[in-house]
């Protein structure tokens, strides 16, 4: 009997105590950053699609930052920083509007200026030549310069960016005087 009692004893403590089984499982805690913040932004005429691919390209990725499409697929929840989530949605207040013509996004990179001062000289230069409609937004912090129009004001206005787009010195011209062939000083 002793035996028998020694036995249920040991098989006491390997069982786990009554509290532990009556416990349903925990979901693992979620993961919260300091200034994260989850948005829900709602979209105007931007495909979800799209708007996450502009996001990936010039925001980028960031430790735990995600961004999903909603069920609806004209929304999005973003999950990032507060100054992330600013420049994103200062991308779509320009981009994500509704437009007619065959306008494509494109992202294309700043090297030597500053994207705000490369789109003001853009912005004077193309006022009048641009075949179509030009939207340009320049992003700063990602030294890119977000561009909304047509191929064909897009290849104008790529050809221009890169003669303005230059180190320092070497976009300024000098203007020197040729002696006349007659040797007359002018």
């Amino acid at each position: 009997m002793r035996r028998a009692l020694e036995t249920l004893a040991f098989i006491a403590l390997l069982a786990p105590a009554p509290a532990a089984i009556a416990a349903p499982p925990q979901p693992p805690a979620a993961s919260t950053r300091p200034g994260y913040r989850t948005d829900i932004i709602f979209l105007r005429a931007m495909p979800a699609s799209r708007a996450i691919a502009l996001y990936n390209r010039v925001i980028g990725p960031g430790p735990g930052a995600r961004i999903v499409p909603d069920d609806d697929e004209r929304r999005l929840i973003v999950y990032d920083d507060a100054s992330r989530l600013a420049r994103f949605r200062e991308l779509l207040t320009h981009l994500d509007v509704p437009s007619d013509a065959d306008l494509r996004i494109y992202v294309r990179p700043v090297v030597y200026v500053a994207p705000s001062d490369l789109a003001a000289r853009l912005r004077d230069v193309m006022r009048a030549a641009a075949p179509g409609p030009l939207t340009l937004v320049p992003d700063d912090r990602g030294s890119v310069l977000v561009v909304h129009a047509s191929r064909a004001t897009y290849a104008t206005l790529d050809k221009l960016a890169r003669r303005l787009d230059v180190p320092p010195g070497q976009g300024e011209r000098a203007i020197r005087t040729a002696p006349r062939p007659d040797g007359a000083h002018p």
